[in-house]
């Protein structure tokens, strides 16, 4: 027997999987094509963490985008409790980035300059052993995120 799609996914890590779910919840008919099990590459081996200031500097329209998507997040992970009966564990915690030389702390600086209004906010190695002990000694400082 064959059948028609609306729409082929290929791919079924998170994002194949998300654009899936959206597409089909509109009412299109939709298959996802995975060669494995579904998320045991990139997307099952990730921490789960979406960090609008992470690896990256760019402001502008991604950041916007980025900031938008986050926004969404919490909402997506309640609809998805409330359908699958699964708890994402959804925990809003920030994120720290850690410089152990000068070089990165520069890097790192720069980007709690440029993002202040977002949260970002520079503490050094000092500041950041005060408010958790265990971090190392060598640490020179870090950025915090509130996202």
């Amino acid at each position: 027997m064959s059948r028609i799609s609306d729409v082929i996914v290929v791919g079924g890590g998170v994002i194949g999987c998300a654009s899936a779910w959206f597409l089909a919840r509109e009412g299109l008919s939709v298959t996802l094509l995975e060669r494995g099990q579904l998320a045991e590459r990139a997307s099952g081996a990730n921490a789960g963490m979406l960090l609008p200031f992470g690896e990256t500097n760019l402001g502008g329209p991604f950041l916007a985008w980025a900031l938008r998507s986050l926004a969404l997040f919490p909402e997506l992970c309640a609809e998805l409790r409330q359908r699958s009966g699964i708890d994402p564990e959804l925990e809003a915690s920030g994120a720290l980035h850690v410089a152990f030389d000068a070089e990165a702390a520069l890097h790192l600086r720069a980007k709690a300059e440029r993002f202040a209004e977002h949260g970002l906010r520079w503490l050094d190695g000092d500041d950041l052993r005060s408010q958790e002990s265990s971090l190392a000694r060598e640490l020179v400082g870090g950025v915090w995120s509130p996202l």
